[in-house]
């Protein structure tokens, strides 16, 4: 059988292979090239709530985060009531700076404190050889996640990098897709997406500004008390 170009490549993973395959595949390793085949399942990255058992007291080392997760669960929680007194519900957070302090644990704190799916991503999963396949398939991607849920992006800055003079022209069609699905998603009420970033500087201002991720919170190192 020959080598199937729809193969997903992932350092991450390991794949039983003929030796006759390796070569190529070391390759494609070696150039830093990952992209998920076309049988990629969004479930490989799905949590249910009874899994994850984080809970918002759990959050005792930064007391401004668990004030700011407290404010973001109880508006979840109680979507119809806050949007009959026109106050907005947080549907895009970005959790930022510094590397290692709990970004992905208060994450998962709201999706058990709101009983939700939860699903944790990175960026390098939506990484595919060719652009155009990427815009195609994105869409795709999204369309599989399952509502209500919470959506977890790490190291968002790998995808919604700056445009500049210099970035690649093939990396503006990716952002400027991602964007747009963004504001598509903004109509589907019942699913929170929570991205995280320690280069909050290297993120493009289009995906900074209000109706995208507007709400920002601070995951500093534990507090004096902690």
């Amino acid at each position: 059988d020959s080598y199937s170009k729809d193969m997903m490549i992932d350092k991450h993973k390991v794949f039983s292979v003929s030796s006759s395959k390796k070569s190529t595949i070391n390759n494609l390793l070696n150039n830093k090239i990952m992209r998920p085949s076309n049988d990629f399942e969004i479930t490989s990255f799905m949590y249910m709530p009874k899994k994850i058992k984080i809970k918002l007291k759990d959050i005792w080392w930064n007391f401004k985060l668990k004030t700011e997760l407290e404010k973001v669960i109880k508006q979840f929680k109680n979507r119809e009531m806050f949007e009959e007194v026109w106050v907005t519900i947080p549907r895009w957070i970005l959790l930022y700076w510094p590397p290692g302090t709990g970004k992905t644990l208060a994450a998962k704190t709201l999706a058990w404190e709101v009983w939700e799916i939860f699903y944790n991503i990175k960026a390098s999963d939506f990484m595919w050889i060719h652009v155009n396949e990427w815009v195609k398939n994105l869409k795709k991607i999204f369309a599989w996640l399952q509502s209500p849920s919470i959506v977890f992006i790490d190291e968002i800055d790998g995808i919604a990098k700056k445009r500049n003079w210099n970035i690649p022209q093939e990396d503006i069609k990716i952002i400027n897709a991602f964007l747009e699905y963004i504001d598509w998603f903004n109509e589907k009420k019942d699913i929170l997406f929570v991205w995280a970033t320690n280069r909050i500087e290297d993120i493009d201002e289009a995906f900074l500004r209000a109706w995208r991720f507007d709400y920002k919170i601070f995951v500093d190192y534990p507090d004096l008390e902690a």
